[in-house]
């Protein structure tokens, strides 16, 4: 079986003398596509914060085998990108100078050739290629976050871009609900983004609210509830409707394409459209 690329054991997270985060496992190979979710205030942004270096989280997380804490800031940068919710910046940038901001633990603050061709190659991957020269203030909702995603791919491939055969296997890329905002044809396109990284040995592990999301890009998934880890497993295997009911609170049914296309979720009612019914008789 493949090494993974990474391996977190029993992570924990407080807040506040609260617990966020309880005793989750999460593993992730070269080549494969995790999905984690959970309703709201599952614990799943707080839970990649943690897989992605945060000290204040206990157990074991590894990156190809190393302590993600123990790692230099730099060292780590280079292994594992992460894509937060929201994304503060403290002065005006371009789309393109966003972009570049994930290059600086390559270049050292010293731009090359190379990092500005990988920039744009990001910036071409998600569809935004044209907006290079814009103002991030200046562009949509959802442009402005597959700016923020290209920006994740030009740190994560190093000098070794998709056109150079790159990046290197067994990279880690962290992504926090990428489709947020997006419409249904640039949602796609990032979905197939994260296929594509899968398949050049890239471990990806995404934060999805959209379940049929989940069942189109993911060869696992991890579902949280109350900070843990409630069921895991390949999508058609554990995303069953009986699970869906009783950690999202949704009633559904799960349909595929009898051509052998892909399977669906199709909401049927939830608790308050059966507690109005109730009311009504």
């Amino acid at each position: 079986m493949t090494t993974p690329a990474l391996d977190a054991r029993a992570v924990g997270v407080r807040r506040g003398g609260r617990p966020i985060v309880v005793d989750v496992d999460v593993v992730a190979r070269p080549g494969e596509v995790v999905a984690l979710l959970g309703p709201n205030g599952a614990g799943k942004s707080t839970l990649l914060e943690a897989l992605a270096g945060d000290r204040g989280a206990t157990g074991a997380v590894r990156v190809g085998g190393d302590d993600v804490r123990a790692l230099a800031p730099l060292e780590r940068a280079k292994r594992l990108a992460f894509l937060r919710q929201e994304q503060a910046l403290p002065f005006p940038m371009t789309a393109l100078d966003v972009v570049l901001l994930g290059r600086s633990p390559h270049c050292r603050g010293v731009e090359r050739p190379v990092d500005h061709a990988v920039a744009f190659e990001a910036l071409a991957a998600t569809g935004v290629a044209g907006l290079a020269a814009r103002p991030l203030g200046a562009l949509s909702g959802g442009e402005r976050r597959r700016v923020h995603v290209a920006r994740v791919l030009a740190q994560l491939w190093g000098d070794r871009p998709p056109s150079a055969g790159g990046p290197e296997r067994g990279r880690v890329l962290l992504l926090d609900e990428p489709t947020a905002g997006l419409d249904l044809g640039r949602a796609q396109g990032l979905l197939r983004l994260c296929r594509e990284q899968a398949a050049s040995g890239v471990a990806v592990v995404v934060v999805l609210h959209d379940l049929n999301e989940a069942l189109q890009v993911a060869d696992r998934v991890a579902v949280l509830a109350g900070g843990r880890l409630v069921a895991e497993g390949a999508p058609l295997g554990c995303l069953t409707p009986s699970l869906v009911a009783s950690v999202f609170d949704a009633e559904v049914r799960l349909v595929t394409d009898p051509g052998g296309g892909a399977a669906a979720f199709i909401p049927c009612t939830t608790r308050a459209d059966r507690a109005a019914t109730e009311a009504r008789e």
